[in-house]
Order: structure tokens, then sequence, then C-alpha cells
């Protein structure tokens, strides 16, 4: 009698054991919280994602571990297609189309010699005064257009930067009148005197232009100098041949 109500027990034992082996010994399927992104995931979907952590699935160390947190980093520093430019967590710099300024400014550097620089100066006056006392009276449209080229590439090469640079400030102030000799003569005198203001020198009477700077070239005659036209010109040089004795 006591040994069937042992082999009783002992199989009624069995019988509750055996299931409670069998359902503890396989991993528990259920929810999971990312400890990143604070989503819940299901168990299986976390360790398909990021492999096995011993940590969170406190199972056999049968599949290794990998970890991707560097890969959640360079996915979350790419651009999200979907995002506008502005929106962009580091958006790029747009293109500036390239835009070329006109010349200006003087090609020579600065004159530091005061006294070559004043004898520059007078003889440079002379020169513009007295080819203002030759220019045409009554100028056409190409030699208007000649001087006022000239005035401008000549506030270029002028061979003191810092007065180049002057002369320059004072073309855009006062544009040359080039439309007959008397407003070229009246417009360089009073842009002159501008300088002569600026450097404490006492005014110049233009009304004296002829006497002070003259060229000694003799009253005028009209047809007297054989010009030559701009459209047959080269710009070669002749060479004369030089005889040998």
């Amino acid at each position: 009698m006591s040994s069937r109500f042992i082999r009783f027990f002992v199989l009624a034992l069995l019988l509750l054991l055996i299931p409670s082996f069998i359902y503890l010994s396989h991993t528990r399927v259920g929810l999971v919280r990312n400890p990143q992104t604070g989503e819940w995931m299901v168990g299986g979907a976390m360790q398909s994602k990021q492999g096995y952590d011993p940590v969170w699935m406190k199972g056999p160390a049968t599949t290794p571990y990998y970890d991707m947190g560097g890969l959640d980093k360079i996915i979350k520093s790419m651009p999200n297609p979907t995002l506008s430019v502005t929106e962009q967590p580091n958006p790029l710099p747009p293109i500036r189309p390239v835009v070329e300024r006109p010349v200006d400014g003087a090609y020579a550097p600065e004159m530091t010699n005061a006294t070559a620089k004043a004898e520059l100066g007078r003889s440079t006056w002379r020169f513009l005064h007295t080819m203002m006392a030759r220019f045409p009276e009554h100028p056409t449209k190409e030699q208007s257009e000649n001087l006022r080229e000239f005035l401008h590439l000549f506030s270029l090469l002028y061979p003191c930067g810092d007065c180049a640079a002057h002369f320059q400030q004072m073309l855009k102030e006062w544009p040359p009148q080039v439309l007959s000799r008397k407003n070229a003569e009246l417009w360089l005198c009073n842009l002159h005197n501008k300088v002569n203001k600026r450097l404490k020198k006492p005014e110049f009477d233009c009304a004296k232009l002829n006497e002070t700077y003259d060229c000694g070239c003799g009253p005028e005659q009209p047809g007297s100098v054989s010009l030559v036209n701009p459209q047959e010109a080269t710009g070669m040089a002749k060479i004369m041949p030089i005889g040998v004795a």
C-alpha cells in the first residue's frame, strides 16, 4: 500500500515539474523598452535589431551581441529627405555667383618721396593744361570719347599711386567735360583748384590759362598737320635701315 502511494506521489510530482521545466527553459518573449528612443518593442524584434543582449534577454549566450550605437549616430546625422533645406541639421551654404568687378584703383604704389611727387605733379598739370589747350575747339564724337577714355586710363597708369587714387575719386565726382575745348579747359582748371585747396595752395586764375601754360606752338593753321586715319593705323613701328660704312 505504501509503495503504491510513493509511486503515485512521484508520478504526480513529475507531471508538475516537467511542464514547469519546459516553460522556464524557453525564452520569454515580451515587450521591452529601447533605452535610446523610449519606444516599446517585441523582444524578438529587439534581438534582431541589436543582436543578443545578455542584460536584456537573461538567456544563454548562444547569439553574439553587436553594439549598434555607432550606427544609430550615423543614421541620425544623415539628412532627412522629407525635410526642407532650411530644416536640415547642417544645411549646405548656397552657391554664390561670381561677379566680375570693374577695374578700379591705381596700378602704381604710393610715392613716398615728397620732392619727386611735387615735381611730377607740376609736370603733369603742365602737360594736361597744354593738352586741353590744343584739343579741337569743336571735336567730333570720336574725339570727345578718346579724351574721356584717355583721362580714365591716365588715372590708372599715373606713377604716383596715392595721387592716382585721389584723381579717380575726382573723376567720379566731377566727370570730364569733353564736348568742346573751352569746356575741357575750364573743367581741368576747376579740378586743379580743388587739388590746390586740398593742399592749401592759392587758387589759380582760370582766365590766365593760355598765359601760364603757353605751349609755344603759335597760331593754329587748320590743315597744316597731316592726320592719320585710325582705321589705317596698324601700330607697327617702321625701323629705318642703318647703313654700315
